[in-house]
């Protein structure tokens, strides 16, 4: 029987536009905020900052370095305050969770996000209404690994087979699964999940 509901954060709590961002440092300049995406976001090193592998000045080092010296100079900043206009709260997100939180269920968020997800965290409005809310680079683990999905359970006090994980990608639904969760595969449509967690309890 499921009884805690797992949700991920980008693209499920908040909607994830880093070229928003970009487009603000690179003046409305489209070639430039996509070299910008490309050399910031979309590189392997966002991956490792979200798993605590490398810091905040060194993943701005690595990116500058692959850059032209007009792009470069946007990275520190672009890196400091991304998410002011790079994330916010996913229409429908708000009234879902806070009427699951209302029925009872026990909510926690696991996402992969650097060290500074404290510093945006303020963009999920219902953030009072979470358990517990783990983020991947202070566990040094990433979804999909297995591994971070029982950590999760480890530090809450959860049995993986009373959780079902929501989140946008297939593969880290995946592996949740493996680790022994029930999965649910987001599509954008809140009042679709809510209907698919009622239909858990009848």
């Amino acid at each position: 029987m499921i009884r805690n509901l797992v949700f991920d954060m980008g693209e499920v709590l908040l909607r994830y536009e880093p070229y928003v961002s970009c487009l603000r440092y690179a003046k409305g300049d489209n070639a430039m905020a996509k070299r910008l995406m490309e050399a910031v976001f979309n590189h392997p090193d966002w991956e490792k900052a979200d798993e605590g592998l490398i810091g905040l000045d060194e993943q701005g080092r690595n990116a500058a370095a692959r850059l032209d010296p007009e792009s470069a100079q946007a990275v520190p900043c672009l890196l400091r305050d991304w998410y002011l206009d790079g994330l916010w709260p996913y229409p429908g997100a708000e009234e879902c969770v806070r009427e699951l939180h209302k029925e009872g269920w026990p909510l926690y968020i696991l996402s992969n996000a650097c060290m500074r997800f404290p510093d945006f965290e303020y963009k999920i409005l219902t953030l009072d209404c979470f358990r517990g809310v783990m983020f991947s680079a202070a566990e040094k683990l990433l979804k999909p690994d297995t591994a971070i999905y029982l950590r999760l359970c480890e530090k809450f006090g959860l049995v993986p087979e009373e959780c079902l994980f929501i989140d946008d990608r297939a593969v880290n639904v995946a592996g949740a699964e493996v680790a022994g969760m029930k999965g649910y595969i987001f599509d954008g449509d809140h009042k679709k999940l809510k209907a698919y967690i009622d239909s858990l309890t009848r």
